[in-house]
């Protein structure tokens, strides 16, 4: 399932919507703000 989502790094949180995937963040970016930053654009 990584390979296929292209998963290249830990952690990875992303969002699908309509089986698409739609937002994502990684690595270095997912901290606890841009995570609810993410969460709070894709409502």
């Amino acid at each position: 399932l990584a390979i296929k989502e292209k998963v290249l790094g830990l952690p990875t949180l992303a969002i699908y919507k309509d089986g698409q995937k739609i937002d994502e963040v990684t690595k270095d970016d997912a901290t606890i703000p841009n995570i609810e930053e993410m969460i709070k654009r894709n409502l």
